[in-house]
């Protein structure tokens, strides 16, 4: 709940999660180069740090664990509030950047507006990819929730009878 209560507050959130999801992003990066293209190189880096807590919840939801899909929802829902403060960065390109190419780092989501002619909308494209990460933080807190106190109302035997109902 701190998390989240960070995460909603703060228009520049950043956590002990922050760390992981850089990672991950710069290793879409690396990931995307081989194919060859710049615009799928650039948005690598987004597309992993949003793709790879998705992975993380569809294997949690296949091995049957909802609580645990709800957990990966969220880290999901963090990473959108994230990317929503580099694009509305697009414009000023304040933050500091990092990248795993030399020479000066290219801002990605001021190349990626800017190429789709939507640069002057920074504002507008981060809004709605941090009100969308709000959102899914909250349906995973309702989801983990509804998960708890299922599994508080049912007997260890019927256990698997949660994994069914949801």
């Amino acid at each position: 709940m701190w998390l989240y209560w960070l995460y909603l507050r703060d228009p520049s959130p950043s956590s002990i999660v922050s760390g992981i999801d850089l990672v991950m992003h710069e290793g879409g990066h690396l990931f995307f180069i081989w194919l060859g293209n710049d615009v799928l190189t650039v948005a690598g880096g987004t597309l992993f740090q949003t793709a790879i807590p998705l992975a993380v919840a569809a294997m949690f939801y296949r091995n049957g664990d909802p609580f645990a899909v709800a957990v990966a929802l969220f880290w999901l829902g963090l990473n959108l509030v994230e990317v929503a403060t580099y694009v509305a960065d697009a414009r000023a390109q304040l933050l500091p950047l990092v990248s795993p190419f030399p020479g000066a780092p290219v801002h990605d989501w001021n190349y990626l507006l800017g190429r789709a002619g939507l640069l002057e909308q920074d504002g507008l494209v981060a809004k709605a990819v941090r009100h969308g990460g709000i959102a899914v933080m909250t349906g995973s807190l309702l989801l983990g929730g509804y998960v708890f106190r299922e599994m508080g109302r049912q007997s260890p035997e019927s256990e698997d009878g949660l994994v069914s109902s949801i």
